[in-house]
């Protein structure tokens, strides 16, 4: 058997020895609790000190997911902006609103219609989404207006 150790700093090690002397030694408590005591009434203390025991606490929180972009449809805003420019509309959150409704979704690999109006905080989010699909749509286009007129100069 081996020598028990004096200082508490031995048990807090991560080293495997360190781990497998107090393993032993927690052994050696349980056996003499359970002379002392009887199995039952020994296993029963050991579970309320279990218990009791301080709960181990995250220091730091986990980062939430990024977001990830969407695939990427070329085709589809190509058609977004075309109805932008065929359309009279008050504002873009207006056009919007109405393309909404057009919208389709893949719901276990079948092509739906989107269902707007059964929650109106996720439709705010579609609203918005495709506000921001129109903005980079139309800043795409003025950027690829821009390189053409510098082809053309040069």
């Amino acid at each position: 058997m081996k020598p028990p150790v004096a200082s508490a700093a031995f048990d807090l090690g991560l080293t495997e020895e360190a781990r497998e002397d107090f393993r032993h030694r927690l052994e050696l408590l349980f056996r003499e609790g359970c002379a002392i005591f009887g199995p039952a009434k020994a296993a029963k203390l050991f579970r309320e000190q279990a218990r009791a025991a301080p709960k181990e606490c995250r220091l730091a929180r986990a980062m939430p997911p990024r977001k990830r972009k969407g695939p990427h449809d070329p085709e589809s805003d190509k058609y977004l902006v075309q109805l932008w420019m065929a359309g009279h509309w008050k504002s873009k959150h207006d056009f919007a609103r109405k393309a909404l409704k057009n919208q389709s979704v893949k719901i276990r690999k079948k092509i739906v219609g989107k269902v707007v109006g059964k929650n109106r905080d996720q439709d705010e989010r579609e609203v918005k989404s495709i506000i921001r699909r129109l903005d980079r749509a139309l800043q795409r286009r003025a950027a690829l207006r821009q390189i053409g007129r510098q082809k053309a100069k040069a």
